[in-house]
């Protein structure tokens, strides 16, 4: 069937706002998926005019890693696609003093500004600011909670599993009953939050990825050995998360450094050293009772010799190790973390054991000197 000119003309109109809605939700996809941060800021002399081309030197303090740009014509710098951790960044142009700014820590998705100054005198000569992060970040309205490394790699958890600490965080409330909070035998267990409105789902993502699951659930549960930090947003967040009326979700995994260290761990948990809960009770005395109304009263003295909690117990097994390859290698290291073994005994069930690893970076490439140890 052929359409006339007006016919086709209000067909395409028709079409229009259908490919808008598409661009627009592609592009809130893509912006969801990054977790890096950026340093941004402007470049100024001594009285307040904007310096172009000056020199900017941004490095990861862990990996040495640095990176180089220039201020624009509006004295603008920008360095994108930032791992979180710890950052310089130093400013140099002729005729002017070199200025350092130390103590710039980087968190997921954060975004950095720096006002850099830089005084008259000899390229050679240099001033060395310590920064501090501030208290409250005025560029930003969303509220959440930031679990750094250290709350990471010293809070204590029950399944070795990072996402059974989101559940302590402002305005995240822990759904489902124990055995979704302690369940380390599933790809999801202790992930179901929700931001105590109840509406919605949640948005996961892990190094920038989605990682949405079942429900409000994540779809992997990332060991703590393996996570350097994790960010959750339970309200007033950005258009990034605008899919998603529940909670945001962003975790970071660690990055090889240059010094080498690693961990091993094990986790022990036992079903009866939790209490029993009322409906554990009631299914034991409604037993015990119904073999006492039979007339077995073998059968009963049996069952009242058996614990009211029913057995099982895990184990779950750690280990972790980072660095550089070889000392002498270039800055591209390769990191190969997470690997862990569970092993399960529960009633009814045969033993399990779950495996566990996370994939390493690229291999780095080699200079053209011998590896030394």
């Amino acid at each position: 069937m052929r359409w006339g000119p007006e016919e086709e003309q209000r067909r395409q109109m028709h079409r229009l706002p259908c490919l808008v809605a598409v661009a627009v939700s592609l592009a809130v996809v893509v912006s969801a998926q990054e977790s890096r941060g950026t340093i941004q800021g402007t470049v100024k002399d001594p009285q307040g005019a904007v310096m172009v081309g000056a020199n900017v030197l941004v490095t990861n303090l862990d990996t040495q890693t640095p990176t180089s740009t220039k201020s624009n014509e509006a004295g603008r710098f920008i360095v994108p696609l930032l791992m979180p951790g710890q950052y310089s960044v130093t400013v140099n142009s002729p005729g002017f003093k070199k200025e350092v700014r130390e103590g710039i820590v980087l968190l997921t998705g954060d975004v950095r500004n720096i006002e850099v100054v830089l005084q008259i005198g000899a390229s050679s000569e240099s001033v060395t600011i310590t920064a501090e992060v501030p208290l409250v970040d005025v560029t930003r309205t969303d509220n959440g909670t930031v679990m750094d490394s250290r709350t990471v790699r010293d809070l204590p958890v029950m399944t070795n599993v990072v996402t059974s600490m989101i559940q302590f965080g402002a305005g995240v409330q822990a759904g489902g009953g124990a055995s979704q909070v302690l369940g380390p035998h599933s790809t999801q267990g202790g992930s179901d939050y929700t931001n105590g409105s109840g509406v919605g789902g949640n948005v996961w993502t892990i190094d920038g990825a989605f990682s949405n699951g079942n429900g409000r659930n994540t779809s992997n549960l990332p060991s703590v050995s393996a996570v350097a930090e994790v960010k959750v947003l339970d309200n007033t967040f950005d258009g990034s998360f605008g899919h998603s009326t529940g909670l945001g979700i962003s975790i970071t995994t660690k990055s090889g450094t240059n010094d080498f260290h690693g961990d091993a761990s094990e986790n022990y948990w036992s079903q009866r050293w939790q209490g029993s809960n009322l409906f554990t009770k009631q299914q034991y005395y409604r037993t015990i009772n119904g073999k006492i109304a039979n007339g077995d009263t073998a059968g009963a003295a049996a069952a009242r010799a058996q614990p009211i909690q029913p057995s099982g117990h895990s184990n779950l097994y750690g280990f972790n190790a980072t660095g550089s390859t070889f000392p002498n290698w270039s800055t591209s290291r390769i990191r190969c973390s997470g690997l862990s073994t569970s092993t399960a005994k529960e009633t009814q069930s045969p033993k399990r054991r779950i495996p566990t690893l996370t994939s390493c970076g690229p291999r780095p490439k080699r200079r053209a000197t011998s590896p030394t140890f």
